[in-house]
């Protein structure tokens, strides 16, 4: 296995691609397997090797040295890129550390948000192929940036060594999904609306429905929700989620609504007989009325409730 600097060199236009890897055999097969698929990371390099086709291209190795290390062979590399005019090079970035150009062959873990491993690669281009990404810059390495809104990268060796630090990175895209849970369920809370009259607890989808039932107007209702509760009002309208209710709250008070004798608008007084097909208005004494449809049912039902609240 020989290690060192090469070159993907046109042979038409002179322009050339310079990377380095600890296999360079096995690095030109990788290079020229995805130019051949059109799906190689480097944008410029495969659209000049669909321009003038694969006859054209030459990959050479420019320095074969056994003896380097990682970052060694990172310094030669810098080295041949700074020595040619950028212009005549397909490489991305200048910088070789910012993954411009071939990264060593690292073992890199590909790890859920959950900091499971879904899988393993030589190579961090070998991982960004995996990703459908040109590539994936070195600094988001070994830390909690997430990619691809699903994943985190990590050496090997930083997995081994680092586990409880892996461990402790938040899966933010979960707690993203909490909030935006909490959020709306915030929101259905806050559309509720009630009013506690004569030991009851009415509820209410609409300001319009709340508004009918006491004879005020939408925006009445709107202001007395809005307003400071040690206002004197005639009304207490109110939402689980007013202004000084957080979240945490909101649960136990909704649980302590259901405890109690919840009525919607009119229920007690209506309801559909599937027997004779009928819509039927009563109290608990006696049948008021049977009609034809819902509509004349809670009209009637309307006027029942006032009559009935006027005598209490």
């Amino acid at each position: 296995m020989k290690q060192g600097v090469y070159q993907i060199r046109n042979l038409v236009n002179k322009k050339r691609y310079i990377g380095s890897s600890i296999d360079l055999n096995k690095r030109k097969d990788e290079h020229f397997y995805y130019l051949r698929r059109n799906a190689h990371h480097n944008i410029h390099l495969q659209n000049s090797f669909n321009e003038y086709g694969e006859s054209k291209f030459l990959f050479e190795t420019i320095e074969s040295n056994d003896n380097l290390d990682r970052d060694e062979l990172y310094e030669l590399e810098q080295f041949y890129i700074d020595s040619f005019n950028w212009e005549n090079l397909y490489n991305i970035n200048k910088d070789v550390k910012s993954g411009g150009s071939d990264v060593l062959s690292i073992p890199i873990l590909l790890l859920d948000l959950n900091h499971n491993i879904i899988e393993e690669f030589e190579s961090i281009q070998q991982c960004s192929r995996f990703l459908n990404k040109s590539q994936i810059n070195s600094n988001r390495l070994n830390n909690n940036t997430i990619i691809s809104n699903n994943y985190r990268i990590v050496t090997k060796d930083f997995y081994d060594s680092e586990i409880e630090e892996i461990l402790s990175w938040k899966n933010k895209l979960e707690e993203q999904l909490v909030e935006e849970e909490n959020r709306e369920e915030y929101k259905r809370l806050n559309k509720i609306i009630y009013l506690d009259l004569n030991n009851k607890t009415y509820r209410f989808e609409t300001l319009k429905e709340a508004g009918n039932f006491v004879n005020l107007s939408s925006e009445r209702v709107r202001q007395i929700l809005n307003s400071d509760w040690k206002i004197n009002q005639k009304y207490k309208f109110y939402n689980l989620c007013d202004k000084e209710t957080k979240y945490q709250n909101q649960k136990e008070l909704e649980t302590y609504l259901q405890n109690k004798p919840i009525k919607t608008k009119y229920d007690k007084y209506y309801k559909f007989d599937e027997k004779s097909n009928e819509w039927i208005v009563f109290t608990e004494d006696e049948i008021i009325a049977k009609v034809d449809n819902e509509q004349k049912a809670k009209l009637i039902s309307k006027y029942l409730f006032k009559t009935l609240q006027e005598e209490e």
